[in-house]
């Protein structure tokens, strides 16, 4: 033990003689490990952590299929008709439940607000084995009659958020779209329904009040079913059960539009197993594999900085072999040296892997692509964290990237008879090393450092000129002072006629704001790729595969809030209301694509869907031609685009746009207000300026950008150190080389360039073969990523000339070092 502590108080010493090598490897490890750490966190919290529920191995998801002739089977929920069939059926579970969410507005609090709510069986909770925290849960009797008992219950954190935390909140009435419950319950802290967003849960029984009248009648497949097993009830045996009961179901329920073709079967798997979605999951091991490769990179980085400095302190091992220590003893020493390095690097590794688990929750990874989890409204729960797992695997990474980073170098350095070359002063091992002419394991992985770090830069370099571009990108509006929010008035409140008076009362109101020049209402705003969409019939042209368009019901101050000019024809006007004829503005694409080489002013059409609007005998008549609006995300192509008056039909879901003559965010309380005048439960929520969407809609690109950038500069840093490392080994083993050329008349700037043009060539192999890879990357790039042009060669030369500079600075310390032997000094060791 004591030899031990001796040796390590050695090697702390030997490591502060270069300070800032260690630093510098410090640094590179603490970025390799954290981002290891932080991704195993993610792995882990999506594929080994269990469900946050009692027994959650005996926890199913039921799930039913459709089998048509010719056509594959594909799984689907439930309607409600068909889960009370099933549930009337089973045997071998010991509870099942149905649950579906949606957003609701909730008042009684204080400010409207919009909330995810659930809208679930009485048994839900007996199912997840959740109790309340703060009053009961759902009875049966509460589920069983249609709107007889409203109850609520409400999550822990909006029972904080909204009513302050008051145990008083039990018995109180609050309003949800517009109906009034009770609060029965507050669920336990950190619980939030299988959805894992929900803030309020409400019964099947009270959904059609105060969600859609026909949510108990419906032949839709929306409900997710879950049960828990009975004890002794294996999977398979319930597996079977379900099966010809999910048949049974559908049969007696006999309100499904598919049933007169194919049949229906049903089937379970376990809850854990459904919550894991493939995509995402495969995303997560991609990202592992990629950030592992970024951690091998500084293990190889940190071999050649201790190979290099084991070569450097050769005199000292040959005197401690020759005063009696033996190999173990001097390879435990110069391990030591990458334990330290590691040990310090995993230390601050923890810290990159607190903001690294900080951003991967801000990342899209559970949305990646469609999975039975998303299909049933079932969270993944995997939400990465620092626990103990994770934390074990950084001390195990840390230990075995230590070890296994200085282990082939001390070996290496460590062969032979070291008191042997005592007398020798080391001569043979350098002049053997100092004639191989082939490039060494440390040359190659230089060369793939370089190769990776110039593919990860272009990509970058790619991404941010993608991103600078879409910045500029005209969406045709003026977007500064625009302030854009969403209304979701209860369809069951303001549906069909009720929802215009709604919205015209509300554009009165808010259009009386001190500061706002002008207010309209659409279904969505610029910047937004999923707009209303239709298909537009022309009389004039029988037999057409009518074309689909874009489809917009805004006020009469809608061009004026963004500023679109009008090209031909007309504006809607106020007197474009219910009763007068029916007319609509189109743009510029429309008038193009639609009616070539025709003037579409005049034309009456009819749509696919709208109210009034949908039918041959509802013709619209075209009265205007405007600019193109970018109703997507930068980078896509303006479609043809179609606007009718809210006040002929509309919606009450929609968006309230207002331009404002100051900063927009002040005038939201009072835009709150005047909205509670017209109807105190309406809130307004998702209140963000036109230019704030137009960032958020170049977010995906943006982090893409920034992620790899990232990984680019952490590349083109291993890159530093590898060519760094390689050439100052080079110029250690070559010493005696380096001052026999001096002596017989070499000159410094010779050696320079010796040792600089060997540098080079490692450079130039790398660039070659990363040029080819990063051709490849920028073609993908460009499938995958909007705007992005592989063919501009700017980026490609920027990458060229930032890696370049970098390998340049790499290789000066080392040459510059080799210019400076001394011939005498070399000779003499």
């Amino acid at each position: 033990m004591l030899s031990l502590v001796q040796d390590v108080r050695a090697a702390w010493r030997s490591l502060w003689r270069a300070p800032v090598v260690a630093v510098a490897a410090v640094l590179t490890l603490a970025l390799g490990l954290g981002a290891n750490v932080a991704m195993f966190g993610a792995v882990s919290a999506a594929l080994l952590r269990p469900l946050p529920f009692p027994q959650p191995d005996r926890l199913v998801l039921l799930t039913q299929q459709h089998h048509e002739p010719g056509r594959a089977s594909r799984p689907t929920r439930w309607s409600y008709p068909e889960f009370v069939a099933l549930r009337r059926t089973l045997r071998g579970p010991q509870a099942v439940a149905a649950y579906y969410a949606d957003d609701m507005n909730l008042a009684g609090g204080g400010v409207p607000v919009r909330v995810r709510a659930e809208m679930v069986s009485a048994s839900y909770f007996d199912v997840l084995g959740v109790r309340p925290a703060l009053g009961r849960a759902f009875a049966a009797a509460e589920d069983a009659a249609p709107g007889s008992q409203p109850v609520v219950l409400l999550s822990d954190a909006l029972w904080r958020r909204e009513f302050g935390g008051d145990p008083r909140v039990l018995g109180r009435t609050v309003l949800l779209n517009g109906r009034s419950l009770a609060v029965i319950g507050v669920l336990p802290a950190g619980f939030r329904g299988l959805t894992n967003d929900a803030d309020v849960w409400i019964t099947h029984a009270m959904a059609p009040a105060a969600y859609f009248a026909g949510h108990l009648t419906s032949s839709e497949h929306f409900l997710s079913v879950v049960a828990r097993l009975r004890p002794g009830v294996t999977p398979a045996q319930a597996a079977a059960e379900v099966a010809g009961a999910g048949t049974r179901a559908a049969a007696a329920a006999h309100v499904s539009e598919d049933d007169e073709v194919g049949t229906w079967s049903a089937g379970l798997q376990p809850l854990d197993t459904a919550r894991r979605d493939p995509a995402a999951a495969r995303t997560r091991l991609v990202l592992a594999g990629a950030v592992g490769f970024v951690l091998l990179m500084a293990a190889v980085n940190l071999g050649g900085v201790l190979l290099a400095r084991a070569a450097g302190r050769e005199r000292e091992l040959v005197l401690r072999a020759a005063l009696g220590a033996g190999r173990a003893r001097l390879v435990r020493l110069l391990a030591l040296d990458g334990v330290l390095l590691a040990t310090m690097g995993g230390g601050l590794g923890l810290l990159v892997a607190a903001w690294g688990v900080d951003v991967l929750r801000l990342l899209p990874l559970e949305h990646v692509a469609s999975a039975p989890a998303r299909g049933a409204q079932l969270a993944t729960f995997g939400e990465a964290t620092l626990d103990g797992r994770v934390l074990a695997f950084a001390a195990l990474l840390t230990l075995a990237t230590g070890v296994g980073a200085a282990l082939w170098p001390a070996l290496r350095a460590t062969r032979g008879a070291l008191a042997g070359r005592l007398a020798s002063g080391g001569r043979a091992a350098s002049a053997r090393v100092g004639t191989v002419r082939r490039p060494t394991t440390l040359a190659v992985v230089a060369m793939a450092q370089v190769a990776l770090a110039f593919v990860l830069l272009t990509g970058a370099t790619l991404l941010l000129d993608g991103v600078r571009r879409m910045h500029a990108m005209d969406a045709g509006v003026s977007a500064r002072n625009v302030l854009t929010a969403r209304l979701a008035a209860p369809e069951w409140r303001y549906g069909g006629d009720r929802a215009v008076p709604l919205l015209g009362a509300v554009l009165e109101r808010v259009r009386a704001v001190p500061g706002v020049l002008a207010a309209s209402v659409s279904r969505c705003t610029p910047y937004m790729p999923a707009c209303s969409s239709t298909v537009l019939y022309d009389p004039a042209r029988p037999g057409v595969e009518p074309p689909s368009v874009g489809r917009h019901y805004v006020g009469e101050e809608h061009f004026a809030v963004l500023d679109v000019p009008l090209r031909r024809g007309r504006l809607l006007t106020a007197a474009d209301r219910a009763g007068a004829p029916r007319v609509a503005v189109v743009n510029e694409t429309a008038a193009r694509t639609l009616w070539p080489g025709e003037d579409p002013i005049g034309k009456r059409v009819w749509f696919g869907s709208g109210g009034g609007f949908a039918s041959p005998d509802s013709l619209t008549e075209i009265v205007g031609v405007v600019g193109d609006v970018l109703y997507d995300t930068p980078g896509a192509r303006v479609g043809p685009d179609v606007y009718t008056s809210y006040r002929q039909f509309t919606y009450p879901e929609t968006m309230l746009l207002v331009r404002t003559s100051g900063d927009p965010h002040a005038l939201v309380p009072e835009l709150r207000r005047a909205i509670a005048a017209v109807d105190p439960a309406l809130p307004i929520y998702d209140v963000r300026t036109l230019d704030e969407r137009a960032g958020d809609a170049i977010a995906a690109q943006r982090t893409a950008a920034l992620l790899l950038g990232a990984f680019a500069a952490l590349g083109l840093l291993l890159a530093a150190l590898g060519v760094y490392g390689v050439m100052a080994y080079a110029v250690a083993q070559r010493r005696r080389e380096i001052g026999v050329r001096v002596a017989l008349g070499a000159t410094r700037g010779a050696v320079l360039r010796l040792v600089l043009g060997q540098a080079g060539a490692l450079a130039a192999v790398g660039l070659v073969v990363g040029s080819a890879a990063a051709l490849g990357l920028s073609r993908f790039l460009a499938f995958v990523v909007a705007d992005v042009r592989p063919d501009r060669p700017l980026p490609h030369l920027l990458a060229l000339v930032i890696l370049g500079a970098v390998a340049l600075v790499a290789c000066l310390l080392p040459a510059r070092a080799a210019a400076r032997v001394e011939p005498v000094v070399a000779l003499r060791e």
